[in-house]
């Protein structure tokens, strides 16, 4: 009361250290040092020493204390209204059981304040826990439909994508038929320009024969008119009767035959030997090209596959021809494909 404040901490703190710490006289030394430290205007000792009185006060079970409503004080003026009025409110109720006058006064100068803040930091809080949740739900709102949208974008580029796989699917088969369609065109066209080479040089050959035979048909009409006149006619009929001339003509024939084959096709004769079994292929004579199995097949190479043109460009029966074919095709390695096989063998390029 005098003021001496620095002297009035040392009998405090020697009573306290001859004393229960946690009793009611500790209690009343606590606060004692929390009105000293609060003269001083040191503010966290006053809280640690009025802490330390509400403990003593509520562990010696005494109820009239002013720590308490002193603490809840001080911590509305440090802003933490929570604890505040918590702490009011079991103060008032120690005054009320009390029934002291003094005590009721004084929490209730403190208990209408610290009450109004404490309600309307609760009403702020509800304000803000509602704007909270409206934001929270329409955040979810936005979420959720942004979650439509993300699921009818993916459904969408879901049937997109199936439908871009379709079209590749398809884009792909076309892709391949195109290239089936090239292969056969490069085909077709190399084996046109094949076509076309070979009637280039059998044209040339047989231009060339057509002019030898038409020579020997003049020299020949000269042999008849000279005998003719000369009156020959028994030499005349002898040398049309002999059938001699005509075969070594058809020899002659189907040696350039064979030689212009042959020319273009050299490979021809061991290419076609590869397709029979080994056992049954055609061993040539020394002075032959091509024999009469073989001049079959080489003008079915050429592209002459009746049988009846086969047989009347060799002057036999188409089914002579026929019966060759069958023959030849029946010592195949492979039957089925032994047709285009001989459409495969290559010229000479």
């Amino acid at each position: 009361m005098e003021g001496r404040y620095e002297e009035a901490f040392e009998p405090i703190q020697n009573y306290l250290a001859c004393i229960d710490t946690l009793s009611n006289e500790a209690a009343r030394a606590y606060y004692q040092l929390s009105l000293l430290y609060k003269q001083k205007g040191d503010r966290e000792n006053e809280e640690r020493e009025l802490i330390r009185s509400v403990i003593a006060d509520e562990h010696s079970a005494v109820r009239q204390n002013r720590s308490l409503r002193l603490l809840a004080q001080l911590l509305y003026e440090q802003g933490d209204i929570k604890r505040a009025y918590r702490y009011i409110q079991v103060s008032s109720v120690d005054a009320n059981f009390y029934n002291t006058r003094l005590r009721n006064s004084q929490v209730a100068e403190a208990l209408p304040i610290i009450e109004r803040d404490y309600q309307l930091e609760r009403d702020r809080q509800e304000r803000r826990l509602r704007i909270g949740i409206l934001l929270i739900s329409v955040l979810f709102v936005i979420i959720l439909l942004f979650a439509l949208y993300i699921r009818r974008k993916r459904r969408q580029l879901s049937v997109a994508r199936r439908e871009l796989i379709r079209q590749n699917e398809d884009l792909n088969q076309m892709n391949e038929e195109m290239r089936e369609k090239n292969e056969e065109l490069f085909r077709l066209a190399d084996e046109l320009q094949e076509s076309d080479q070979i009637k280039e040089k059998y044209v040339g050959y047989f231009l060339q024969l057509c002019s030898v035979y038409i020579q020997k048909i003049g020299e020949y009409r000269k042999t008849v008119n000279r005998k003719i006149r000369t009156g020959q006619i028994d030499d005349l009929y002898r040398m049309t009767a002999s059938t001699q001339a005509l075969q070594t003509e058809t020899k002659e024939f189907y040696k350039k035959f064979d030689e212009a084959f042959l020319h273009i096709f050299p490979n021809f004769v061991a290419d076609f030997n590869n397709l029979l079994r080994e056992d049954q292929r055609f061993d040539l004579k020394k002075e032959e090209l091509l024999n009469t199995e073989l001049r079959i097949f080489a003008l079915i190479r050429l592209g002459i596959k009746d049988s009846s043109q086969i047989a009347e460009f060799l002057s036999y029966n188409p089914v002579t021809i026929y019966s060759y074919r069958t023959k030849v095709k029946s010592k195949a390695i492979n039957k089925g494909s032994f047709d285009k096989n001989i459409m495969e063998i290559r010229r000479k390029v």
